[in-house]
């Protein structure tokens, strides 16, 4: 039986009880339970409601069984088409046809206009059978959120978090430039691209991280490797000001790399312990050590500690499932490449329970003279994140093809 399971059937009246057949919690990598209630046969009882937390988990092969629920059906949006199947499927089966005919039909891969024109589809055929529920329509007690940069276009130049490229990191930039129109020259293709802006982002994350050798980070001082990234420049500014106002700020990086540099830079300027939760922090306390805690027991320590404390994590390993709102400062210094999946980043600080307003930063390595990696990938992000809210579809991810002519 679930923590919360009594508490919540006693808190239903005796006639809203009658219409609810099941409450489900749990999360995907540890399954999910299911509480039936007992006074009804399941094989006959015809439900109104199902209640699901991690809906897009739920399998075609689950089935509730009765009927479909003819008045509403609650669910959590999901990131991905698959996950959207999964849950409609779930509810009505076989609205959105088998899951290859489904992907084939709607998961157009073309221009913005092709694909709010398939979402659009998809939108009519789905009908009412979806109530999208949105945190800001719901959560009115959540204090503001406001994102620096706000409305920023790369075409407007620099921003109050986007520095001008360092001399070692317009080098570096230009001879990855300079390879990547050899290797195309040479018929390179795909691989070729993918190099290059591979080079690219490490170079806008720092510029030493385009040789992949660590020794040459870990030979050079604080000062010298904050003077030499623009975007750590730009970083130790922002942190700066959230020390003095004694709060707490997560930086969130899916380079490891960029994680350790970020770890060591803000402990040698500023005297904390910094935390690094990714994929190598255990989930669990029971697959943790006497000398490694888990990442629960990572949060709690940071979410008990006093004052100004920074958190450096990874959007992927530790994107859902942690409540982190003693911050109110989310930094994303490495941009993930799906809007959603970073939303759900800065929902780690942003979420029920924060009481204090909550800036979210993108610290950039821009140039006045050409748009950057940073500053395409911040406009593909920004008109993937539009795309999905117009059309009320999962966000859809950029890709390698979104970088065609950059360089």
């Amino acid at each position: 039986r679930h923590k919360y399971a009594k508490s919540t059937f006693d808190a239903l009246p005796p006639t809203k009880l009658n219409h609810c057949a099941a409450m489900c919690w749990g999360s995907p990598d540890k399954g999910t339970a299911v509480i039936w209630l007992p006074e009804f046969p399941t094989t006959t009882y015809h439900h109104g409601c199902a209640v699901h937390e991690f809906a897009h988990a739920v399998q075609h092969q689950l089935e509730v069984m009765g009927s479909t629920c003819p008045e509403l059906f609650a669910y959590t949006l999901g990131n991905y088409w698959q996950d959207f199947w999964n849950i409609m499927d779930f509810v009505e089966p076989g609205l959105l046809g088998g899951k290859q005919e489904f992907a084939k039909r709607f998961k157009v891969q073309g221009d913005d206009a092709a694909m709010l024109k398939a979402a659009s589809e998809l939108r009519e055929l789905v009908g009412w059978h979806m109530l999208r529920r949105l945190k800001e329509d719901v959560a009115r007690d959540l204090p503001t959120k406001t994102l620096e940069p706000l409305g920023w276009m790369p075409q407007d130049g620099l921003h109050q978090w986007g520095d001008e490229l360092t001399e070692e990191q317009h080098r570096v930039y230009a001879g990855i430039q300079a390879q990547h129109k050899m290797d195309v020259a040479r018929g390179g293709g795909p691989q070729a691209m993918l190099r290059a802006i591979e080079g690219w982002q490490l170079t806008c994350d720092h510029p030493l991280f385009a040789a992949k050798i660590w020794s040459k980070v870990e030979e050079e001082n604080t000062p010298a490797l904050i003077q030499q990234s623009a975007k750590l420049n730009s970083t130790i500014a922002i942190l700066n000001n959230v020390q003095k106002r004694g709060e707490k700020a997560l930086v969130f990086s899916k380079f490891r790399a960029t994680q350790l540099l970020l770890k060591r830079v803000i402990q040698d300027s500023y005297g904390v312990d910094v935390s690094i939760i990714n994929g190598d922090v255990p989930s669990s306390q029971l697959a943790a050590t006497k000398a490694q805690l888990s990442r629960q027991a990572l949060v709690d320590r940071f979410n008990a500690s006093e004052g100004f404390q920074v958190m450096v994590l990874s959007p992927i390993a530790a994107g859902f499932g942690l409540n982190i709102q003693s911050a109110n400062h989310v930094i994303h210094y490495t941009r993930h490449w799906n809007p959603a999946k970073e939303a759900q980043a800065t929902d780690r600080a942003y979420r029920i329970g924060q009481t204090k307003p909550v800036t979210v930063y993108y610290p950039m390595s821009l140039s006045a003279g050409f748009k950057t990696f940073d500053a395409n990938l911040h406009l593909l992000l920004d008109r993937k994140a539009q795309l999905a809210k117009e059309a009320l579809v999962p966000s859809p991810s950029v890709e390698l093809k979104d970088f065609e002519g950059l360089g």
